[in-house]
């Protein structure tokens, strides 16, 4: 009889506690945590009338995130280049305002709608994150981490708009002389190009007489396979987790780490890449390709 006592007790018990998470999660927004925004789901700001824009672009960000600095010039020409408004700009952040905006004016980066977030609440783990909302207050696209050049030129098609002015300055690289294809094409038939990417990327494509030595190998090869007196070329591919994945503080992405290796080994020369290569091969660079 005791038993069975304590059996109903404690099945009553479960369902208590069931109710009450239950109660919690659908009662009170607050409660909920997201992993990383969800395409399609619902953007939980309150007081936000989307239906006001087309495009609502929402930019993730936090003062000492190395990657939100590196990624300011690029925000600063988006928001230049939003001439006809075709996109509602939004910066949100756990930060107080005033400190927000203090970031975003020592860059230059001028917009008028900047608030205070819950990024549990947005799902955003990492920063920058920048979100594009439809009239529907929808998530139709998420990017995480400083965009590439390819995912820039996504978002400005996205957008509808046309980029203003010349390109932002290679960011990630902290003070490395970039090089632009069309400035490579000058001088490509003189200039050693090494990509640092892994074997399997050089074979589908790379640039037509680079030689591929691979990050891991660069400080055991570098100087054997390029003359250190001439000026290279880096070719790392601003993957995504070039500055997405590496997030531990003093950690350095591929194109960082090239500079490094190269300088170590008395390159003084090092240029990098600043374009993919769909620009490279625009700009008159041949590109090899596997064979399928």
């Amino acid at each position: 009889m005791l038993d069975r006592a304590l059996t109903v007790l404690s099945v009553g018990a479960a369902l208590a506690l069931l109710w009450a998470v239950t109660v919690q999660l659908s009662g009170r927004g607050d409660a909920v945590r997201l992993e990383q925004p969800v395409v399609g789901s619902t953007v939980p700001i309150v007081g936000m009338d989307w239906a006001k824009n087309r495009q609502t672009l929402i930019i993730a960000i936090q003062p000492d995130c190395r990657y939100c600095e590196d990624s300011m010039p690029f925000y600063r020409q988006l928001l230049a280049s939003n001439k006809t408004g075709a996109f509602y700009p939004l910066i949100v952040s756990p930060r107080a305002e005033a400190v927000t905006r203090t970031l975003l004016t020592s860059h230059d980066v001028n917009t008028g709608d900047v608030r205070i977030s819950d990024f549990g609440r947005l799902g955003v783990t990492r920063t920058p994150t920048v979100m594009l909302v439809g009239s529907d207050g929808r998530v139709e696209r998420v990017w995480i981490g400083q965009l590439t050049p390819a995912h820039e030129n996504e978002l400005f098609r996205l957008l509808g708009i046309r980029r203003m002015g010349p390109r932002a300055s290679t960011a990630g690289t902290r003070g490395a002389v970039g090089i632009t294809a069309a400035e490579l094409a000058t001088t490509y038939e003189d200039t050693p190009i090494v990509d640092v990417r892994p074997r399997e990327a050089f074979a589908r494509e790379h640039v037509a007489g680079s030689v591929n030595v691979p990050i891991d190998e660069l400080e055991a090869r570098l100087q054997h396979e390029v003359p250190s007196t001439l000026e290279a070329v880096v070719v790392c591919d601003y993957v995504p987790e070039c500055r997405v994945v590496v997030s531990t503080p003093g950690a350095q992405d591929r194109c960082q780490r090239s500079l490094s290796v190269a300088k170590s080994l008395g390159f003084m020369k090092v240029r990098i890449l600043e374009d993919d290569l769909p620009e490279v091969e625009a700009a008159g660079i041949p590109i090899a390709r596997q064979k399928s």
